[in-house]
């Protein structure tokens, strides 16, 4: 019995292998575009030999020039594709608008610099060893060489990070362990990673500016992601309703420092509580040498803790919150301005964890031919949809109490409410080495 996945990532390996091999679709504009600037690159690599060799490049240029004039009709279709990216990035925010505008400005600088030296190439193939180069390093700006693709769906780049051992020092004291408590204009301040925005207001008000309703629904609706350091901040974080601590701390404070509540970030190493069950619930993997290869593989710093000859425990590197809440009566629920302190508070470490279904394997009947049946044929659907149209066809006439969700892994995010702020962390805090009003650029993606 093959699971699901495997089957899924086989033909879907065989597919990208297929299309790697032959040309880039038509009707897909930006492939053709790159398509066409390798085939410039070529050109260029031709007239850069012929030069070398004392020759005039007469058939490259006319290459480039005809080339160019198909890469002149797909940059004019490529301006009004940003121009309608434009409008939806709009609807993302200050940073999404700024971020595609500064990309599109970028690109049509250099397309039209590369489109500007093609026209003053002459006829005659008399192009000049600096032109050649010129047009290359243009083409590298335009259309970069692609980085190798990420099978699955979590956001780090690539899956070669080097392993590191979470910091332990220099150790601080922040305000919630009697360090400095006095609260400051910069813990209140909106700032890049958690600004007070319309959407981070209007959601504070919502819950009633009670820190208690913002921590558990931070806790309970926000899922947890793992990668290193800062990448969506507050906004995108509320948006997609998913992030790592970091992500999910610069949510939490601003959405803190939204309803008046002086907030920091503070980093440090922590140790799963009770121990490596809660990971191996957190992140789905139930083998502990599997787990810290999932926290390198996502860029997390990690040390494993050895006892009696096997991985006991894990200790990761980690960013949480402290707010300074009137806590003395109803902890934290604010119903008076009696007792302030500063208390420490962590969204993405689910004290509640996580129910798992096991999930059916796919019939052998089907996965027995349905690589071959594919591959056999022209097919307008993707692997998936053949694939879950030959389940769903064996499933009615064999068992027709299952359905194709029942083949799929799932979890649920078990809710927690306890109407309080907990006094203590859900995890076991080995070295405090950061108290923060702003994240630093280090943790910034």
């Amino acid at each position: 019995m093959v699971k699901i996945f495997r089957l899924i990532f086989l033909l879907a390996s065989l597919l990208v292998t297929i299309a790697a091999a032959g040309s880039a679709h038509a009707d897909d504009l930006e492939k053709g575009l790159r398509l066409h600037l390798q085939e410039s690159r070529s050109a260029i690599a031709k007239a850069q030999k012929n030069l070398q060799a004392k020759e005039h490049a007469v058939a490259e240029a006319a290459v480039l020039k005809s080339v160019g004039e198909r890469i002149r009709a797909s940059h004019l279709l490529m301006i009004e594709r940003l121009r309608l990216r434009e409008e939806q990035a709009s609807l993302l925010g200050a940073n999404a608008i700024s971020r595609h505008n500064a990309v599109a400005e970028a690109y049509a600088k250099a397309m039209e610099e590369y489109l500007a030296l093609l026209d003053s190439l002459p006829a005659d193939g008399a192009v000049s060893p600096e032109i050649l180069e010129s047009l290359n390093s243009l083409i590298d700006r335009i259309a970069p060489p692609k980085k190798r693709a990420i099978i699955g769906s979590l956001p780090y780049r690539h899956l070669s990070y080097p392993a590191r051992e979470p910091a332990t020092g220099p150790v601080v004291a922040p305000a919630y362990k009697g360090g400095d408590r006095t609260a400051t204009p910069a813990d209140t301040a909106s700032s890049a990673d958690s600004p007070i925005s319309k959407e981070i207001a209007e959601l504070a008000q919502s819950l009633q500016w009670n820190p208690v309703l913002i921590y558990e629904w931070v806790k309970n609706n926000v899922e947890t992601e793992w990668y290193w350091g800062v990448m969506k901040g507050a906004e995108e974080t509320l948006r997609q309703k998913s992030g790592n601590d970091a992500d999910q701390a610069a949510l939490l404070t601003a959405l803190m420092r939204a309803s008046g509540f002086p907030s920091r970030y503070v980093r440090g190493t922590i140790e799963f509580f009770p121990g490596i069950e809660k990971a191996a619930n957190l992140t789905g993997i139930s083998d502990p040498a599997k787990i810290c290869s999932f926290f390198q593989k996502a860029g997390i710093p990690f040390r494993p803790i050895i006892a009696a000859g096997k991985i006991s425990n894990i200790q990761i590197e980690h960013v949480w919150v402290e707010s300074l809440i009137p806590y003395s009566n109803y902890c934290g629920a604010v119903v008076d301005d009696m007792g302030k302190s500063w208390l420490a508070m962590d969204t993405s470490i689910k004290s509640a964890g996580y129910t798992r279904n096991t999930p059916l394997d796919v019939p052998a009947a089907v996965t027995e031919t349905i690589v071959a049946e594919y591959l056999g044929a022209v097919q307008s659907q993707t692997p998936l949809q053949y694939l879950q149209g030959k389940v769903g066809e064996y499933l009615t006439s064999n068992q027709p109490d299952k359905q194709w969700q029942d083949l799929l892994a799932s979890r649920q995010l078990n809710q927690d409410v306890l109407n309080i702020l907990p006094a203590g962390m859900q995890f076991r805090q080995v070295a405090i080495t950061g108290e923060y009003t702003e994240l630093p650029a280090e943790l910034r993606h």
